[in-house]
């Protein structure tokens, strides 16, 4: 049969696992609202980022296909293979 003593020694341990518990609820809550505060500037820094991101991306994509334009494209039409008389000039050196 349990005595007094032993009655009141599981109290008193009950009482402090519930403590214990209790601080380290209260732990956790902080530490979720500090995740919660840093999550809140990160979403607000996300359009800025984002837009960042944008413009380095678009202005390489630009600069890309410009040079992809300038070796494909001939600007000038009097020395383009496309100009028949350029192929011709071109045959009559080559033979």
């Amino acid at each position: 049969m349990a005595k007094k003593d032993d009655i009141g020694s599981v109290k008193e341990e009950i009482d402090n696992l519930r403590k214990e518990i209790n601080s380290r609820f209260v732990s956790l809550e902080n530490r979720v609202s500090m995740l919660e505060m840093r999550m809140s500037r990160i979403e607000g820094q996300l359009p800025l980022l984002v837009k960042i991101f944008l413009v380095f991306n678009a202005s390489i994509l630009i600069g890309i296909i410009g040079i992809l334009l300038k070796s494909y494209v001939p600007w000038d039409y009097k020395l383009s293979p496309l100009n028949p008389e350029y192929c011709l000039l071109r045959i009559a050196i080559t033979k």
